[in-house]
């Protein structure tokens, strides 16, 4: 057990006595050490620091400015974007909007196909129905024509470019409930001249084609022997071909007669082997009661719809900026250090001075600990000012890397929405084009439409004319005004000159039409104009009239004699360019600009006319 002595001066520890002082000095000054080398190690750290602090003060000034032009980018990226993503979104709008006006155009051009369709198949029946009354005002079958009382059809294979041999040719007339055709008389065989096709007159010799038609005439039976298919004998010596018939020789039999259309109508017949590959005539007797045929015209209501298309709509976005909150905290060391003091016996071993001097030691060192604190605290506080900023680098460093991948995703998207707007404009392009093509597909329809719905008005109007005709005219013939007109509007009459046409109409028994009435001319141009061929020139689509001047140049005279006195000449006409004899009506959209004077060996069709036979 420590005692200490009276005087102070002296420490006993067990068995050792201690100056007190000594103890003191000793525990300051290692106290004092330990502050230095505290000092030293921090100030040692503090200048590492120091040097590594202007850069980063640099460093933090740029990154600072880097946070705000990122922020700056990233806002004005994200603008960007949202008004990429507004526009793709307006462009879907209005593609969807053409997607859907394409979609009803689509349905309205199905829907005028079906009605064209329909009105197609309608002029069609009336363009055969009126065919037919006009060839034979429906006492023949259909394709069959009328020639006085009989009826004829003109026969062609397709399975042997309109050809075949005599036997199969008799045999397709009997199954239509026919026979090849007997020519009975002369009248009979001059309107199969004027009806029946013509041979090219510029093939030479006419012997080196197969033209001409099977008839129902052979010597089959015995060699010279004519005879008809309902086995009369032929009584007149018959239209034979100069040189024809021949006899037959070796192995060529020459026992079946054809039909061909030269230029003579009473020399129209040669024999040739029944094997040959020809077309055929056949004939029947026509039916008792008339054909009436009655269509209905099916209007096809065209519904044209128009949408109006309204760009709407908007697209919100937001961005919320990134914040950076910086916690710091720091931990406070408290350090506790307990001892337990042993009394001691304090024994004096020096003098007085010596106490004194310990005790200035005692307190200079203690002062000196006290400093070497403050210095260490001091340094503490100064490293942790420095290890704080280069947190605060750290800290700004993230947020800038988090601003920049901020930026980077806005221009992405950015980028995609204007790929997605530049495909989409595209896309919209062609869906653009596809909607033009429609509305020009349909308008080509719609006037297709037009055109026919006319022409069956035209058909419609031209039937009772027909029908009428067929109460007091020819077949073929149309009545108007009281008198009947024949028009060449069949492809199988040829364009002639201006006397053959005359004479075409002389051989039906009436002339050349006379056009002495403002109702008849006006009549006579809306027929024709309905009938006209859109392909063929105005110039040749005339029809020859029976009105001249040959008599005397400029005094224009109908066939009865009268003399002109009202013309619906076109402008500049008559002008007797090239003696210009000879008149004609075309089908201009003027009806008082009708007539042309033209060269009389000019080709044209022809208009005939004739008194009504009877009354019905």
């Amino acid at each position: 057990m420590a005692k200490q002595e009276n005087n102070g001066s002296m420490v006993t520890v067990g068995s050792r006595s201690l100056p007190l002082y000594t103890l003191v000095i000793g525990f300051l000054g290692l106290l004092n050490a330990i502050l230095i080398l505290t000092a030293i190690i921090i100030g040692i750290y503090c200048g590492k620091v120091s040097e590594e602090s202007a850069p980063d003060q640099i460093t933090a000034q740029g990154l600072i400015i880097e946070v705000n032009q990122l922020q700056i980018m990233q806002t004005e990226a994200v603008k960007a974007q949202k008004e990429a993503e507004q526009a793709v979104e307006k462009e879907l709008r209005e593609h969807q909007q053409l997607k859907l006006l394409l979609g009803l155009n689509k349905t309205l051009i199905d829907s005028i196909q079906r009605s064209l369709e329909v009105l197609q198949v309608e002029r069609a029946t009336l363009k055969s129905n009126s065919s037919d009354m006009r060839d034979s005002c429906g006492r023949c079958q259909s394709g069959w024509l009328l020639l006085n009382t009989s009826c004829y059809f003109h026969g062609k294979s397709a399975s042997n470019p309109g050809r075949q041999n005599w036997q199969d040719s008799r045999s397709d007339c009997i199954r239509r409930g026919a026979d090849l055709a007997v020519i009975n008389s002369l009248e009979e065989q001059l309107n199969l001249f004027e009806f029946l096709p013509k041979m090219d007159p510029r093939i030479r010799p006419w012997w080196s084609t197969q033209g001409g038609f099977w008839i129902g005439l052979t010597d089959i039976q015995t060699e010279g022997q004519w005879v008809w298919v309902n086995n009369v004998p032929l009584q007149n010596p018959g239209y034979w071909i100069i040189g024809e018939p021949t006899k037959s020789q070796g192995t060529e039999q020459q026992h079946c007669v054809a039909f061909i259309n030269l230029k003579n109508p009473r020399k129209t017949f040669f024999d040739d082997p029944c094997e040959q590959q020809r077309e055929w005539l056949c004939k029947m007797e026509p039916k008792v009661s008339f054909l009436n045929s009655h269509v209905r015209l099916k209007t096809a209501y065209i519904l044209i719809v128009k949408m109006d298309t309204e760009n709407a709509g908007t697209f919100d976005g937001s961005y919320n900026k990134l914040i950076h909150q910086e916690d710091i905290s720091g931990d406070e060391l408290t350090l506790y250090s307990n001892q337990e003091q042993e009394q001691v016996s304090m024994s004096v071993l020096r003098p007085e001075s010596s106490f004194k001097h310990y005790k200035r030691l005692t307190v200079s060192l203690a002062v000196l600990a006290v400093i070497l604190l403050a210095v260490d605290i001091g340094l503490g506080v100064y490293y942790g000012k420095f290890t704080d900023g280069q947190d605060t680098i750290m800290d700004i460093s993230a947020e800038v890397a988090k601003l920049q991948a901020a930026y980077d995703t806005a221009i992405w998207h950015r980028d995609e929405a204007k790929k997605q707007l530049a495909s989409e404009i595209r896309e919209q392009q062609i869906t653009k084009w596809e909607l033009d093509h429609q509305k020009s597909r349909s308008m080509d329809y719609l006037k297709l439409s037009d055109n026919i719905l006319m022409e069956i008005a035209a058909l419609k109007s031209h039937i009772p004319m027909i029908k009428e005709g067929c109460r007091h005219c020819l077949p073929g013939w149309t009545f108007m005004y009281s008198v009947c007109y024949y028009f060449a509007f069949s492809d199988a009459f040829s364009p002639r000159s201006w006397q053959e046409a005359r004479q075409f109409c002389i051989n039906q028994g009436g002339d050349l039409a006379v056009i002495d009435s403002r109702e008849k001319h006006l009549a006579i141009t809306e027929l024709i104009k309905n009938y006209r061929v859109p392909s063929r020139p105005i110039a040749h689509s005339g029809f020859w009239i029976g009105l001249r001047d040959i008599e005397e140049e400029g005094i224009w005279k109908w066939l009865d004699g009268t003399r002109l006195t009202t013309g619906y000449w076109n402008d500049g006409e008559p002008n007797d360019s090239g003696g210009e004899d000879c008149a004609a009506t075309y089908p201009r959209g003027n009806p008082f600009k009708a007539w042309n004077d033209a060269p009389c060996n000019h080709i044209l069709k022809w208009i005939c006319q004739m008194t009504p036979r009877s009354e019905g």
